[in-house]
């Protein structure tokens, strides 16, 4: 929010730029649109993959029930909520078989 802001917003372009021996607010008066643009769609790729890593591995402690649910709370956020149930309870159970729905026939 802060390198969109037409303003230095609590002064942090200037005070992080003393310790680094770099001047950000001129480096935020030179970003263009496009790459704001290409920085937010990374920064939401990044975010959906660390949810994505976190959750797979929270689905499988189907004995705590927490756990569990952060997994399936992170999972609904990238629109994949029954993989908790279809992988855990479908793939595990039949892999390596012709009724395992991630094998190939």
């Amino acid at each position: 929010m802060w390198s969109i802001a037409e303003t230095d917003i609590l002064g942090l372009g200037q005070t992080s730029g003393l310790w680094v021996n770099y001047d950000f607010n001129i480096a935020k008066t030179n970003t263009s649109a496009w790459q704001h643009t290409i920085s937010l769609l990374y920064v939401g790729l990044m975010v959906l993959m660390i949810g994505l890593i976190s959750a797979y591995e929270l689905i499988y402690r189907t004995c705590d029930k927490i756990s569990l649910i952060i997994g399936r709370w992170l999972l609904a956020f990238s629109f994949d909520s029954n993989f908790s149930i279809e992988h855990v309870c479908g793939h595990h159970r039949y892999v390596a078989t012709k009724d395992d729905p991630a094998t190939d026939p």
